[in-house]
């Protein structure tokens, strides 16, 4: 059922819906959203920004603004494992990142024990890699190590930061796996038509 609800007609309409199988449409207006939930108590505005939305699998939420795992502990909910990363993940009026994934993903990592998973699309997947990369396990080579070091400095000296990532960069739940960015991220891409089944009950619809 891939529908879009664009007016306030719409919302009795997708209450029922939401009354037989768990709908998510991130398309709709935060107004129609707040209302319809609210009816059916699905979904919970946080105090930083996004929603989160009771399904069947388990609370997913939409935006991830900073220090969002906050907002769920004080209000005694689940931390979600799922998250939907909004196609524009920079709030230019507020001036902040609206896809902050990483403290979502430790704290399902040490406290959960199970990857975060985010839903977005292969561009976004593609950026975020990069950022886990540098922010989890450091840049892939250091070709530009030189520029921090007085020319007369021997490479010799240079810090192996191979070396230490080899030390360091280890599975804290198994020392005989090195960390990886899919150690602690999972993945699920949209289709072309913005649609995601992620089984039968809960759909997400972001067209």
């Amino acid at each position: 059922m891939a529908c879009q609800y664009t007016n306030l007609a719409d919302v009795e309409q997708f209450r029922k819906d939401v009354q037989h199988k768990d709908f998510i449409s991130t398309s709709l207006l935060l107004e129609e959203i707040q209302l319809a939930y609210d009816i059916e108590d699905n979904l919970i505005p946080l105090q930083r920004g996004g929603h989160i939305i009771k399904t069947s699998i388990g609370p997913i939420q939409y935006g991830l603004p900073p220090e969002t795992v906050k907002d769920s502990l004080n209000l005694g909910l689940e931390v979600p494992t799922y998250y939907i990363i909004p196609f524009h993940r920079f709030n230019k009026k507020f001036g902040i990142s609206v896809a902050e994934f990483e403290f979502p993903a430790y704290f399902n990592f040490f406290v959960k024990h199970k990857q975060v998973i985010l839903i977005c699309t292969k561009e976004a997947e593609a950026s975020i890699r990069i950022v886990f990369q540098e922010t989890l396990l450091g840049p892939l080579d250091h070709k530009n190590l030189f520029q921090d070091f007085h020319p007369n400095n021997p490479k010799e000296a240079y810090p192996n930061f191979h070396k230490e990532l080899s030390i360091f960069s280890k599975n804290p739940t198994n020392p005989d796996e090195p960390l990886q960015i899919d150690t602690l991220l999972k993945f699920i891409i949209y289709e072309e038509n913005n649609f995601l089944q992620i089984n039968e009950l809960v759909q997400i619809d972001n067209g």
